[in-house]
């Protein structure tokens, strides 16, 4: 479901409810399954597509930040910093 839209703004209690299970069983379950948070998974999901975007279809920052749901531009290049250690835009300009 993540993966299928990285646009929607999911949630934890979303996620659980869909699975039909609750929100601590189905965190428990996914990083037994994946090895890290489903959140985290979601972040990561979420900045690896945006670099894609940025690098292989020359996106502006702003238009890689929306195709993955960020809202805010701002959050967005901080988020992408913090994972990738390097700013959009100079990602953008190395491609």
């Amino acid at each position: 479901m993540i993966d299928a839209d990285l646009r929607y703004p999911w949630s934890i209690a979303e996620l659980a409810r869909r699975a039909g299970t609750s929100s601590r069983s189905f965190n428990l379950r996914f990083r037994a399954a994946y090895g890290i948070s489903a959140i985290d998974y979601l972040r990561t999901r979420r900045l690896e597509i945006a670099r894609e975007a940025l690098v292989y279809q020359n996106m502006t920052v702003t238009e890689a930040a929306d195709l993955v749901g960020y809202t805010n531009p701002a959050n967005f290049a901080t988020a992408f910093r913090k994972h990738f250690g390097l700013v959009p835009s100079l990602c953008r300009s190395l491609s």
